[in-house]
């Protein structure tokens, strides 16, 4: 069919030019950049699995990097630890020497100050090992601490008692609380009767005076108190300092059957303390109480259960109050050795390595005497030997380090191994393409002038008529 208004030979042409363009251009846009996968369209799926690469090869790239400066810190460490090492060698050798009946005490007394210098050097070297803004060997954050403040209506005992006597009301109110970390307690009590002296734990744990028993003790019937449930609902809260849920237990109390009898001084030992008790005694006269504990490991209630007054005077130990510092101090440091996408980091933890003088031991030690020297060496030996296990905990983190980063570098290659055969173009290949879309392109342009002209035929149709 002869046709004017429609060339088809020429749209035809025409759509083999506009594709061999298309891909004329694609063929370029790889060759200039490098990238097969330049957008979406070119492969979707090829475009999402190489950004996910991308982000593996960047994020190894970096973990590589967190890895060599652990391999520094620890690096850092190991060679602070060797120069205490040395130290303490050299210390042990002043030791040994001073151990010696041959050396008269000033010779001893020049010894020791080569000692002590050595000894402060430690310290200082510990502090100084520094690198990223840590400090590995410096002794350990000490935890801040303050004083101790009322709980409910109770207060710590050193505000209620001081050395000399003061006078009470007994009754079902807690005298006091002695804090956790106090030491050295003695609390001494004048009943003047019938009243009775008691321990507790904040939970509930009865550890000294007298059973919950009517046919033991009448001090405690007299005020209703004859049943753990009856202890529960009237000293067991809050404003006697007492936590929430806590309930009475006389299970640890020794003995069950009262204190009028046996030997004295009671002892009773629980949670690292000992605790020790003349005794209450009132049936027999004994007025006279003393209660004594050597370390105070959780917060105790103290509670005087009676209708009339009690005097009472008591000492301790109080721990000191440390306040926030920022001193240099060793810590744990966790390094990041993975971070697969989609799963939780996991990470090598380098725990604290303290190696002050005061950690190893050697803080107060001298070497003035000769026992004085013998104990020396026993310390100086246990720092040794903790100096020696900071030394091999290094060694093997920085095993552990180095493989690491070598997987993650082995990984890092066929990660950009595997990405390069999917985003890269070939050149080999592309050049080819181009060659051959610019022959078609080049070609379908002589076509459509050729089909162009076919409508010419007509004229000559009509030239005929």
């Amino acid at each position: 069919m002869t046709v004017l208004n429609t060339n088809i030979t020429s749209l035809v042409a025409q759509t083999a030019q506009h594709s061999a363009s298309r891909l004329n251009a694609q063929s370029m846009m790889r060759l200039s950049t490098g990238a097969r996968v330049n957008s979406a369209q070119d492969d979707a799926a090829g475009l999402a699995i190489g950004a996910r690469m991308a982000t593996s090869i960047t994020v190894s790239g970096r973990l590589i990097q967190d890895i060599s400066n652990g391999i520094s810190l620890a690096q850092v460490a190991s060679g602070g630890l060797q120069s205490i090492s040395g130290l303490l060698q050299r210390m042990r050798e002043l030791a040994v020497q001073a151990a010696t009946d041959t050396l008269a005490g000033s010779d001893r007394a020049a010894l020791d100050k080569e000692y002590q210098a050595l000894n402060n050097e430690i310290d200082r070297i510990s502090v100084h090992s520094k690198v990223f803004e840590r400090t590995p060997l410096a002794p350990l954050k000490p935890t801040p601490t303050v004083a101790p403040v009322p709980i409910g209506n109770t207060s710590p005992i050193n505000s209620v008692l001081t050395s000399s006597n003061r006078t009470f009301s007994s009754g079902l109110a807690s005298l006091g609380y002695i804090p956790k970390g106090f030491s050295n307690v003695t609390i001494n009590l004048d009943s003047f009767g019938a009243d009775d002296d008691v321990n507790f734990t904040t939970d509930g744990k009865h550890l000294l005076g007298s059973a919950i028993l009517s046919s033991t003790d009448p001090v405690w019937s007299a005020k209703g108190i004859t049943s753990a449930a009856s202890a529960n609902s009237q000293i067991m809260n809050a404003n006697n300092a007492f936590v929430a849920g806590a309930s009475y237990d006389g299970s640890l109390l020794p003995p069950a059957s009262g204190y009028d009898t046996i030997t004295l001084p009671i002892v009773n030992n629980y949670n690292g303390m000992t605790l020790g008790y003349s005794g209450d005694g009132h049936s027999s006269g004994r007025n006279l109480e003393k209660v004594t504990i050597d370390t105070v490991t959780e917060n105790l209630v103290v509670m005087v259960i009676g209708n009339g007054s009690f005097s009472a005077n008591g000492t301790w130990t109080e721990p000191p109050v440390v306040a926030p510092t920022n001193d240099p101090y060793s810590e744990d440091t966790a390094i990041v050795l993975s971070s697969p996408i989609g799963q939780a980091p996991q990470s090598l933890t380098m725990t604290a390595t303290p190696a002050d003088t005061l950690t190893l031991g050697t803080a107060n030690s001298h070497i003035q005497t000769i026992s004085a020297a013998n104990s020396a060496l026993s310390k100086l030996d246990a720092a040794m030997n903790l100096v020696n296990e900071y030394a091999v905990k290094y060694g093997a983190w920085m095993s552990r380090f180095a493989s690491a980063s070598d997987n993650l570098q082995e990984m890092k290659t066929q990660s950009s191994s595997s990405r390069s055969r999917i985003m890269d173009a070939d050149y080999a290949i592309e050049a080819a393409r181009l060659s051959a879309q610019k022959i078609l392109q080049e070609a379908t342009t002589a076509v459509i002038a050729q089909a162009n002209e076919l409508p010419r035929s007509v004229l000559s149709l009509l030239e005929q008529k």
